[in-house]
């Protein structure tokens, strides 16, 4: 996904957490901060950024058949990713009731080809871990919104405290690698996902920025005399020509999960949603072949439906992984 892209997810959830009353306090941290989201949201791919958490492998888990030892350790069946799966994303839906794979298709073994430490799953669980850790440090007024408040504002200098601004811009970013997950070329090792100019990868990422519109553009928003109230709204305006859909409250699978091994799970259904998308028996593993975007999506309708699909669950669950780190200061 691209700037437009990610920087619309966050503000819609955003939306999602306002809606959701056990997370009010949290949308007083993030609403005011709408405007500039876009520097969380777009940090990641920035060129320098790579220094940190946004060297290029964080950005996926790359999925493929796996051939090593302990091979049944590796295979995940249909039932126990929808049982692990959260059942409000639209994800989940589609591979219950629309995914075309076989049997043989998920009693295969997959497994993520990365280098060691650099993948979506280990980046989320680190900044996971760095937004609760922020949390704590918060000054006085961060502090008092925090559930079951710590009073460690109380002791803190107040140069070292932390704002409800600079903690926004975490949440900011930890959103884009959430929604990389969804992202179907980030979950698929086969050589039609990689990132090349007019295929697939590229081709689809440049039609959600159209979809989404210039808007939620880094040059408009920061240029923008528009309230975070109604920039979140531009945001949920968008649900009625995308299609999309949302519950709230706000739910997490009722598993012992951490959001390491939640992460590999939403990039195993990206695999097999891609799968399906582009069928294997098409596109080989050791397949070559590198189709165009526009030569390969021309079916409108099915497009939109692949759209709404990467688009609700990605925000979604942007939404819902910020509520888990906000529940872990429940009183």
């Amino acid at each position: 996904m691209k700037q437009r892209g990610h920087t619309w997810i966050a503000l819609r959830a955003i939306g999602l957490i306002q809606d959701d009353p056990k997370t009010q306090n949290l949308a007083q941290v993030l609403a005011p901060w709408a405007k500039y989201s876009y520097i969380g949201c777009w940090l990641p791919d920035m060129r320098k950024f790579k220094k940190g958490h946004g060297i290029i492998g964080n950005h996926t888990f790359k999925n493929a058949p796996y051939k090593g030892k302990n091979k049944s350790h590796f295979v995940l069946s249909k039932k126990k990713l929808l049982n692990t799966l959260d059942s409000n994303l639209a994800l989940h839906e589609f591979i219950k009731s629309y995914s075309t794979l076989t049997s043989d298709w998920w009693n295969q073994p997959y497994k993520a080809k990365q280098k060691d430490g650099e993948h979506l799953p280990d980046c989320l669980s680190s900044l996971f871990d760095t937004v609760a850790d922020m949390l704590l440090l918060g000054d006085t007024k961060l502090d008092a919104l925090v559930p079951g408040s710590t009073g460690y504002g109380d002791y803190l200098d107040p140069a070292c405290a932390l704002t409800k601004e600079q903690v926004s811009t975490f949440f900011f970013m930890m959103s884009h690698y959430v929604a990389d997950c969804f992202m179907p070329c980030h979950a698929d090792k086969r050589k039609l996902c990689a990132f090349k100019r007019g295929g697939v990868h590229a081709g689809w990422e440049g039609h959600w920025e159209n979809l989404i519109g210039t808007y939620f553009s880094k040059k408009k928003l920061k240029a923008t005399s528009d309230t975070s109230g109604k920039i979140i709204k531009k945001a949920k305006d968008l649900d009625a020509s995308l299609g999309l859909t949302f519950k709230t409250p706000l739910t997490w699978p009722d598993n012992d999960n951490d959001i390491w091994e939640t992460a590999i799970l939403w990039c195993r259904a990206s695999f097999a949603f891609s799968c399906n998308i582009f069928p294997i028996v098409k596109y080989s593993y050791g397949s070559q072949k590198q189709p165009l975007f526009k030569d390969y999506f021309t079916d409108a309708m099915k497009l939109s439906e692949y759209d709404r699909i990467v688009l609700q669950s990605a925000v979604y669950a942007v939404a819902s992984t910020w509520k888990q780190i906000w529940r872990k200061f429940k009183k």
